[in-house]
């Protein structure tokens, strides 16, 4: 029996495919609580206030000032950084983003 994979920002066990690829991907903890958001809109776009409210909601400062700013850094990082795993990012213009999938390399 296997040892069981979990997420080395979180602790969480790895229980399927898109958890997977953050993992493999080595994704900042942001950069996977924005991947995720992401994911569970199931080929929806996702609004970036939504991704805000995952990545900063809890925090008590209300989160950067620049967030839209950060927000499309993290998808630039991150779109490279799952590329090899099958997934993309896509920009819904004028509302957010969607996550895409390919065979992976």
């Amino acid at each position: 029996m296997s040892a069981q994979k979990v997420c080395d920002c979180c602790g969480q066990p790895i229980i399927d495919g898109i958890e997977n690829a953050a993992y493999r991907a080595k994704l900042s903890p942001s950069e996977r609580q924005l991947f995720l958001a992401i994911a569970k809109g199931k080929g929806r776009a996702v609004t970036i206030q939504a991704i805000w409210t995952v990545i900063w909601g809890l925090d008590p400062n209300g989160g950067p000032d620049c967030a839209d700013n950060i927000i499309r850094r993290h998808v630039c990082v991150s779109r490279n950084k799952l590329r090899p795993f099958g997934f993309g990012i896509e920009n819904v213009r004028g509302v957010g983003y969607r996550l895409t999938t390919s065979e992976a390399a």
